[in-house]
C-alpha cells in the first residue's frame, strides 16, 4: 500500500502538468444542445456573400444551380441562432452531395440573432455536374456550452 501511494505521490507532477483539453471538452461537450440552434445553410455569390456580410440582419436569397454555375466564386453560409441563453459554439460537418463532402465549419460563438459564417468554396464546389440545388447536409461535429 505504502509503494502505491508513493507511486501516486511521484507521479502527481506529471499529471498536473498533462494537456486537460480532453477533460475540459468532455465537461463542457453537449450535442444534445443542437436542439436550441436553429441553423440556415445557403450557397452564395460573391457578391451576395458581401451583401450579407454588410448586412447580417438579412436573409439571403438561394439562386439556382444554373445561376451559381456561373459564379467563379461561391461562398457556403450558415447562418447560426441561439434559441436558449446558454453560451455555445462548435464545429459544424457539412456534406453537399454530388458537389462536396464534409467540409467542416468552426462556430465560434452562438448568439441569440443570427450570425453568419462564411467559407469560400472556389476549390470544393463542381455545379456544372448537378441538375439541381441538392439539400445541404451538416450535423454537429462539436458542440460545446457552459
Amino acid at each position: 500500500m505504502r509503494a502505491f501511494l508513493m507511486s501516486i505521490f511521484l507521479a502527481a507532477p506529471l499529471l498536473l502538468q498533462a494537456d486537460l483539453g480532453w477533460f475540459t471538452k468532455f465537461l463542457l461537450s453537449n450535442r444534445g444542445y443542437a436542439r436550441n440552434i436553429e441553423v440556415e445553410t445557403y450557397i452564395l455569390t460573391q457578391s451576395q456573400a458581401a451583401y450579407l456580410a454588410a448586412n447580417p440582419s438579412k436573409k439571403p436569397k438561394q439562386l439556382t444551380v444554373t445561376e451559381l454555375a456561373q459564379s467563379s466564386c461561391l461562398y457556403l453560409v450558415a447562418r447560426v441562432k441561439n434559441l436558449k441563453k446558454a453560451e455555445a459554439w462548435g464545429t459544424l460537418s457539412i456534406t453537399i452531395p454530388g458537389v462536396c463532402r464534409n467540409m467542416k465549419m468552426s462556430i465560434i460563438s452562438v448568439y441569440t440573432e443570427f450570425s453568419n459564417c462564411f467559407i469560400c468554396m472556389d476549390e470544393h464546389a463542381n455545379f456544372k455536374s448537378v441538375n439541381s440545388l441538392p439539400q445541404i447536409i451538416f450535423y454537429w461535429n462539436e458542440l460545446y456550452t457552459y
